[in-house]
């Protein structure tokens, strides 16, 4: 008789684990209302940081590449391009609008607690109507628990006595939003390299960052990396 309610009380738990489950599947757009159009914002700060990080606080320093659309233009491009290749069924829109004020204000926004684009949840249902979408794919800046910096940029290492080192990187988040501006799911895309400072036209010294030469290395690099990055976090979503 122990043994007989054992098993039952066995069975009764992994199905209602199982149950649970279900119950918690991750959520895709294909598991909604018919998705027949989406739209792509891309709202990556444009103002690429060049941080050196040295062997205390007073020797670090920080510049800035100024992208000025040039990579959320790359960004959209992207995702635009790869839905139209792996959903061929649905139109997908241009946003028609201006994603320097927005990307403004929602980097300037602070954290939401709701959602990762909960702070211009209006702004976004009012684009997707505006664009005649169904959905959004919004691309935002992240960072990693592991790795110094955010969304895109450079940390040079330079340290006395050592050859410095630069990281680049390009983490961001793809966040898919329903018509209303809520969050449906999300899926990072990261991956960065390290190489020498000095391959980027960078040393100890980090002000050569204001070349054209070294901008414009820096920028090929970025945009590289960001398009590999996004297929990623496409990918895990299943796209």
């Amino acid at each position: 008789m122990l043994k007989l309610r054992c098993h039952v009380l066995v069975s009764l738990l992994v199905t209602f684990s199982l149950a649970g489950c279900a119950g918690t599947a991750r959520r895709t757009v294909d598991a909604g209302a018919a998705i027949k159009a989406v739209a792509v914002v891309s709202l990556l700060r444009e103002d690429v940081p060049v941080q050196k990080l040295g062997l205390t606080v007073f020797n670090n320093d920080q510049r800035t590449v100024p992208m000025d659309g040039e990579l959320n233009a790359a960004a959209t491009a992207v995702v635009q391009s790869r839905l139209k290749a792996v959903r061929p069924a649905w139109v997908v829109k241009p946003s028609n609008t201006d994603p320097a004020s927005l990307a403004k204000k929602f980097n300037s926004a602070g954290v939401s607690w709701s959602s990762h684009t909960g702070t211009i949840k209006p702004e976004l249902a009012a684009l997707a109507r505006a664009a005649g979408a169904d959905a959004l794919f919004v691309v935002i800046d992240t960072s990693l628990e592991n790795e110094r910096g955010r969304g895109v940029g450079v940390v040079v290492r330079a340290l006395p006595g050592l050859e410095p080192g630069a990281l680049v990187h390009a983490n961001v988040l793809v966040v898919l939003v329903d018509a209303a501006g809520n969050e449906i799911t999300n899926r990072i895309g990261s991956g960065s390299s390290q190489v020498k400072a000095a391959e980027l036209g960078l040393g100890a010294d980090i002000t050569a960052a204001a070349q054209p030469q070294v901008q414009n290395a820096l920028k090929a690099r970025w945009q590289a990396m960001l398009a590999t990055n996004l297929a990623q976090a496409l990918e895990r979503m299943g796209y």
